[in-house]
């Protein structure tokens, strides 16, 4: 964590450690916006990964009565899923598309009627 990759260590810097083999996993750490006209200053409207981010300081933001999650990817599973565990009475899941369709993993989606 907090590491630049090229800056702190490079593939080959690794590779001269003595690692066999290096698994990059990068996320997608900027929360996509809906495109709707004042979304940004919209008391309550928050981006998904903005949303799971702040679910791990020190104080998050409190979470309760009925959520809207717009999406349908494992961000939005996610954050659904965290608003039901932190307080939110229920959770809908907004999509454009079929159930079928949502590009969440399959057994993210399984866990959800």
């Amino acid at each position: 964590m907090n590491t630049v990759l090229g800056e702190d260590l490079t593939i080959k810097s690794l590779k001269d450690k003595g690692f066999d083999a290096i698994f990059l996993s990068i996320g997608a750490q900027k929360a996509k916006t809906m495109g709707l006209t004042g979304e940004e200053a919209t008391p309550g409207v928050i981006g998904g990964a903005d949303y799971l981010r702040a679910m791990q300081d020190e104080s998050p933001p409190k979470v309760y009565g009925r959520v809207v999650v717009v999406g349908g990817g494992n961000t939005a599973i996610d954050a659904a899923r965290t608003a039901l565990r932190t307080g939110a009475d229920k959770v809908t899941l907004l999509y454009r598309r079929t159930k079928k369709e949502m590009p969440a993993h399959e057994m993210e989606i399984g866990c959800c009627p």
